[in-house]
């Protein structure tokens, strides 16, 4: 019996593992869309460089603008201050000047840092190859904010209850063979 109940709580293990590790590609994944339509803002930007009011861009190019920065929205909740052209700057913070991943046609790329001892805290990072990367807080909707989410609230609390039950079953376990010995 002690064996089947230790293989069960390995094979619960192994099961949160394989969810930690789904959300960890999916938050990846994620973060390369979101990298991969910056870039494609950033261009949009640079080809609108050549007006200087919205009034003056082509339409087919306000709507690749818009369609671009609509999917962006989709996977993070997204700050955007419109320049006169119609080119975009984004942020993901509040604040237009912190967390920016789109400045006229330049992109600042996205990472994540994942805390191996802590299921729950995931660390975006803007410019995750510069000495001094920025940390991106506050990231709270969307797609990336949902994987967050799950892995903060359901994947650690989940850990943390599987190791405190298995904790305590050995705890109570040892104490019954303790007192069994006792009256052998």
């Amino acid at each position: 019996d002690a064996d089947g109940l230790a293989g069960r709580f390995r094979e619960l293990s192994t099961q949160v593992g394989t969810v930690d590790t789904e959300t960890r590609e999916k938050t990846n994944n994620t973060l390369d869309k979101i990298n991969t339509l910056t870039k494609q803002i950033a261009v949009v930007n640079k080809q609108m460089v050549r007006e200087v009011t919205v009034e003056r861009q082509s339409p087919e190019l306000l709507d690749q603008r818009d369609r671009l920065l609509k999917e962006l929205s989709k996977l993070v909740k997204i700050n955007v201050s419109t320049a006169t052209n119609g080119a975009v700057n984004i942020s993901l913070t509040n604040s237009a000047s912190e967390g920016v991943v789109v400045n006229g046609s330049k992109t600042i790329e996205l990472g994540a840092r994942f805390d191996e001892k802590d299921l729950g805290r995931v660390t975006i990072i803007a410019d995750p190859y510069d000495k001094n990367p920025e940390t991106i807080a506050g990231i709270s909707s969307g797609e990336l904010g949902g994987l967050l989410a799950f892995r903060e609230q359901m994947l650690q609390p989940t850990m943390d209850q599987l190791n405190a039950l298995a904790t305590t079953v050995v705890k109570e376990v040892n104490a019954i063979h303790k007192i069994g010995r006792a009256h052998v």
